[in-house]
């Protein structure tokens, strides 16, 4: 299966995404630090972005997001005050670019952070 769909080489096409995404949600104001590894891309939300305060309770801005994308058929995982994205491999580019919109639409919102 893993040659036949060729499944590396589209998850690095979807690395790739996943590169090119950390510069736009690093600009956000509730965002901390983004990082990935891999198939792993990983957003730290925070109250406010100099002083890097965690959200009280830590997780409570993540599972809301978490929540809310949920029931557009997107899952995520939150934990602590970290929302994962964590695609399967039969993903394509155009429904983690379509993920990758939703997560930055609903980072934007004030209303996760109240």
């Amino acid at each position: 299966m893993f040659d036949e769909d060729k499944i590396l080489d589209r998850n690095r096409q979807l690395m790739e995404i996943f590169e090119e995404q950390v510069g736009v949600f690093q600009c956000l104001p509730h965002v901390g630090e983004v990082r990935w590894l891999g198939m792993v891309f990983a957003v730290e939300l925070v109250i406010e972005k100099r002083s890097k305060s965690v959200p009280i309770p830590p997780n409570g801005p993540g599972w809301k997001i978490a929540q809310a994308l949920f029931h557009k058929g997107i899952w995520l995982r939150p934990l602590h005050n970290v929302l994962y994205v964590i695609p399967p491999y039969s993903t394509t580019s155009e429904e983690l670019r379509w993920v990758m919109r939703e997560l930055l639409e609903a980072l934007k919102e004030e209303k996760y952070w109240e």
